[in-house]
This record gives C-alpha cells, structure tokens and sequence, in this order.
C-alpha cells in the first residue's frame, strides 16, 4: 500500500523579504540573549526561576501593543514553563526604568535590577542578576 500523500488546500505563500530579514534579526538577537544568560546551543538560565533550561524569546510589550521583536530591552529568554505562565497571564511583566518587575498570580512582586545585563555566574556556578 502506498502511503496517502498529504496535499494542501490553500498554496503556500511566499516570505517576504522584509519578513525573512525581521525573522533573521530575532534569531541573532535570540542567540545573543541566551549567551548573555550563560547559555549556548539554544540553552541558558531562565531569567526568572534560575533554572537551566531550552530557552524562548519572549516580548515583553507584544508587538500588538507597539513593541518591537528585535528591541534588546523589550526581550528576554525563559524557561518554556516560565513562557507558558506568562501567555497564559499567571505572570505579568512590567519594564520600570533599567529593572522588570514580575507580578506574581499571588499579588506578591519581585524586581530584577538590569535585566537587559543578564546573569551572572557567583562562585557556587549560581545565577544572580545584577
């Protein structure tokens, strides 16, 4: 028996080249954010629970709401649960000045100062923000 090839209803539409170069741009800006977060090969520490994880960039003001993709200060890289909680809005992010400020389900804050700086590593191999 041969296997049922899959066709498609609508034809694929071509990348444009300003969409080909805008995709390009949050790949580079997405590996620059992973190393800066002691990472390599798509792995790093999450921003937010510290955890050595695969990483996925994250905007912190949607491009909906007038943020840009390839902004370093609108992006971050976390953990795929630490995304998860946030698309589903149990976590809320907020940019005050150089610091973020994440908003707890619980109502409880926490700031992390410079977040744009990333993480670095204290003696124990720990991540602390700075």
């Amino acid at each position: 028996m041969k296997k049922a090839e899959l066709k498609r209803k609508t034809p694929l539409r071509n990348v444009s080249k300003k969409m080909q170069k805008q995709r390009y741009r949050e790949g580079v800006l997405k590996k620059q954010i992973v190393i800066e977060q002691w990472g390599y090969d798509g792995r790093g520490l999450c921003l937010l629970c510290m955890q050595w994880a695969k990483l996925e960039k994250h905007e912190i003001v949607f491009r909906s709401q007038m943020g840009s993709a390839v902004d370093r200060n609108n992006c971050i890289c976390l953990c795929g649960y630490c995304h998860s909680l946030i698309t589903n809005s149990k976590i809320k992010l907020e940019i005050d000045g150089y610091d973020l400020i994440v908003h707890e389900e619980d109502g409880s804050q926490r700031r992390i100062a410079n977040y744009a700086q990333g993480i670095h590593l204290n003696k124990k191999g720990e991540g602390e923000q700075f």
